[in-house]
Protein backbone atom coordinates (compact mmCIF):
# COMPACT_ATOMS: atom_id res chain seq x y z
CA UNK A 1 0.00 0.00 0.00
CA UNK A 2 0.65 3.63 0.07
CA UNK A 3 2.55 4.39 2.57
CA UNK A 4 1.45 8.31 3.08
CA UNK A 5 -2.51 6.47 3.48
CA UNK A 6 -1.26 4.70 5.92
CA UNK A 7 0.13 6.98 7.93
CA UNK A 8 -3.19 8.83 7.12
CA UNK A 9 -5.12 6.07 8.50
CA UNK A 10 -3.22 5.73 11.64
CA UNK A 11 -3.77 9.22 12.21
CA UNK A 12 -7.80 9.06 12.00
CA UNK A 13 -7.63 5.94 13.98
CA UNK A 14 -5.88 7.69 17.00
CA UNK A 15 -8.78 10.66 16.25
CA UNK A 16 -11.31 8.39 16.24
CA UNK A 17 -10.21 7.08 19.62
CA UNK A 18 -9.87 9.38 21.53
CA UNK A 19 -13.04 11.23 20.45
CA UNK A 20 -14.24 8.38 21.57
CA UNK A 21 -12.53 8.64 25.19
CA UNK A 22 -13.38 11.73 25.52
CA UNK A 23 -17.14 11.30 25.11
CA UNK A 24 -17.05 8.21 27.77
CA UNK A 25 -14.73 10.35 30.12
CA UNK A 26 -17.26 12.94 30.41
CA UNK A 27 -20.44 11.63 29.54
CA UNK A 28 -23.07 12.43 32.02
CA UNK A 29 -25.86 9.62 31.45
CA UNK A 30 -28.61 12.02 30.87
CA UNK A 31 -28.66 11.94 26.86
CA UNK A 32 -26.04 12.36 24.49
CA UNK A 33 -22.93 14.34 24.73
CA UNK A 34 -22.71 18.07 23.69
CA UNK A 35 -19.82 18.60 20.86
CA UNK A 36 -17.96 16.40 19.27
CA UNK A 37 -17.51 14.49 15.71
CA UNK A 38 -20.51 11.67 15.43
CA UNK A 39 -22.06 9.11 12.82
CA UNK A 40 -23.24 12.03 10.41
CA UNK A 41 -19.71 13.56 9.69
CA UNK A 42 -17.70 10.24 9.75
CA UNK A 43 -20.23 8.55 7.12
CA UNK A 44 -19.87 11.15 4.82
CA UNK A 45 -16.58 12.04 5.11
CA UNK A 46 -16.08 8.10 4.13
CA UNK A 47 -18.46 8.41 1.49
CA UNK A 48 -16.05 11.27 -0.19
CA UNK A 49 -13.36 8.89 0.62
CA UNK A 50 -14.70 6.01 -0.75
CA UNK A 51 -15.66 8.06 -4.13
CA UNK A 52 -12.21 10.37 -4.33
CA UNK A 53 -9.95 7.93 -3.39
CA UNK A 54 -7.09 9.81 -4.29
CA UNK A 55 -7.90 12.19 -1.87
CA UNK A 56 -7.85 9.83 1.26
CA UNK A 57 -5.40 11.29 3.27
CA UNK A 58 -7.06 15.09 2.88
CA UNK A 59 -10.18 13.70 4.04
CA UNK A 60 -8.49 11.59 6.90
CA UNK A 61 -6.26 14.32 7.94
CA UNK A 62 -9.24 16.73 7.92
CA UNK A 63 -10.99 14.54 9.80
CA UNK A 64 -8.97 13.96 12.52
CA UNK A 65 -8.08 17.39 13.41
CA UNK A 66 -11.52 18.17 13.99
CA UNK A 67 -12.00 14.67 15.79
CA UNK A 68 -9.01 16.39 17.95
CA UNK A 69 -10.39 20.26 18.24
CA UNK A 70 -13.96 18.86 19.05
CA UNK A 71 -12.43 15.93 21.78
CA UNK A 72 -10.12 18.99 23.51
CA UNK A 73 -13.03 21.34 23.47
CA UNK A 74 -15.54 18.71 25.04
CA UNK A 75 -12.65 17.88 27.51
CA UNK A 76 -12.46 21.49 27.96
CA UNK A 77 -16.27 22.10 29.17
CA UNK A 78 -15.92 18.96 31.61
CA UNK A 79 -13.30 20.02 33.64
CA UNK A 80 -14.86 23.52 33.51
CA UNK A 81 -18.05 21.92 34.71
CA UNK A 82 -16.29 19.96 37.39
CA UNK A 83 -14.35 22.52 38.87
CA UNK A 84 -15.37 23.73 42.43
CA UNK A 85 -16.71 27.05 42.78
Amino acid sequence: GDPARALACVFLTFALAVNIASAFAFATGDGPTRGGIWNAEIIIAVGVACVFPEHFAIVAYVLGVLCFVASGARVAAGIAERKPS
